[in-house]
């Protein structure tokens, strides 16, 4: 399954480097892309995540989940 989260705040390298890193940290996550200019992250995973770890991950490093679709 595919997530896309559209992230708050999310401008440079640097910014998408620490989403990919907070959301690979998240159980059932296998992979994390960036979409930089669409501020959106992408999520492959192996079982349904869960919004609230999600948020709490993203909010952790510094940024904002705007929302949370399966694509």
């Amino acid at each position: 399954m595919t997530y896309a989260i559209e992230i708050a705040g999310m401008h440079c390298a640097h910014c998408a480097r620490a989403v990919e890193s907070a959301l690979s940290g998240l159980a059932g996550v296998s992979a994390v892309s960036i979409d930089l200019s669409g501020q959106t992250a992408y999520a492959d995973t192996s079982e349904a995540l869960d919004e609230g770890a999600v948020q709490a991950a993203v909010d952790d490093a510094g940024f904002g989940v705007i929302s949370i679709q399966i694509v």
